[in-house]
């Protein structure tokens, strides 16, 4: 369409069609906590949480923006008969199911009546997830060199080292976790003690937690894989199954069925995207890419990461 334009429309004409076209129709925003008063030695540890505080001021901005909060559902249903929003939209989601948001966002979303979405990764609520980012947020946090099992060295005796040498691990434990295999993760921190099983438990929601939350309307309640596995780093048949069986454990686990997905860390490909619409998901997020537009894939619908979105909100409240 844009090219039988640019043939016969005159520049002026074509640069504001082009916007129209282009017009943000709304957007998805990407949460992970809600935390009030919590401490982390690094840097990308502390931006996975937002404030209640925080969260208020994001709805409250978009509730005087005139913005209509959507379901998952109502969101899927709008786009896909493609209907013309009457005016912008907005959905809350969350990523992976750690307590605060049953304890702290669900009572602020009650109380202002706006619907949100937890992804869920299944082995969180059944203890078996490994908190790895918190592990090393201790052992970086505590040591001025940390040694691997693989043999590699990392200094770490400034924040800044401390970061780097975060998400120089992080980017190793990606590209490691090629499957489910628990012990790829504890051959590489090997030399520290830690407690995986505690930290999930102190961490994660309960199954009767999610099963509140699914059976209030407000909440809709979404795969986020058994693992929490780089989709685009594993096999197609270990594709299919963290994508298939996620969804039937949430299924069998809340008696009902489970329509939306989001890819851990974003990361897909042409495969997993066409799995996702053939397991039988309506919609599948990103982690990143902003507001929506007219040209949206319902299998690639693009997020905002919440905590880009606070420092927005909180300068428009200072000013």
């Amino acid at each position: 369409m844009l090219k039988f334009i640019k043939k016969i429309i005159p520049k002026k004409v074509k640069k504001v069609i082009k916007l129209l076209y282009y017009r943000q129709l709304g957007g998805v925003i990407m949460f992970h906590r809600i935390e009030n008063d919590a401490h982390y030695n690094l840097y990308d540890n502390e931006i996975l949480g937002v404030s209640s505080q925080e969260l208020e001021r994001i709805i409250l901005h978009y509730k005087k923006k005139n913005y209509q909060f959507l379901s998952l559902d109502e969101l899927h249903e709008l786009l896909s008969k493609g209907k013309k929003p009457k005016q912008k939209f907005i959905c809350f989601t969350f990523d992976d199911g750690y307590i605060d948001n049953f304890e702290i966002a669900y009572p602020i979303f009650k109380k202002h009546n706006v619907p949100f979405c937890i992804y869920v990764t299944t082995d969180f609520p059944d203890h078996k997830f490994m908190l790895w980012y918190y592990v090393l947020d201790e052992i970086i946090g505590n040591n001025d060199t940390v040694s691997l099992g693989d043999g590699s060295v990392y200094s770490c005796k400034t924040i800044e080292e401390k970061n780097e040498t975060f998400r120089a691990i992080r980017d190793k434990i990606f590209e490691m976790q090629t499957s489910s295999d628990p012990q790829i993760l504890h051959n590489l921190l090997k030399n520290y003690e830690y407690s995986f099983e505690e930290l999930i438990k102190k961490n994660s929601m309960t199954w009767e937690q999610i099963k509140t939350l699914s059976d209030d309307p407000i909440c809709t309640i979404g795969a986020h894989t058994v693992n929490h596995l780089a989709l685009d780093k594993i096999s197609e048949e270990e594709v299919i199954y963290q994508l298939s069986e996620s969804k039937r454990i949430l299924e069998e686990k809340l008696q009902k069925p489970v329509y939306h997905f989001a890819y851990p860390y974003g990361a897909c490909n042409d495969f997993v995207v066409k799995k996702a619409e053939e397991v039988g998901y309506h919609t599948a997020t990103l982690a990143c890419g902003g507001m929506e537009n007219r040209r949206f894939n319902m299998y690639k619908l693009k997020r905002i990461d919440s905590n880009k979105l606070k420092e927005m909100v909180n300068k428009t409240v200072e000013q």
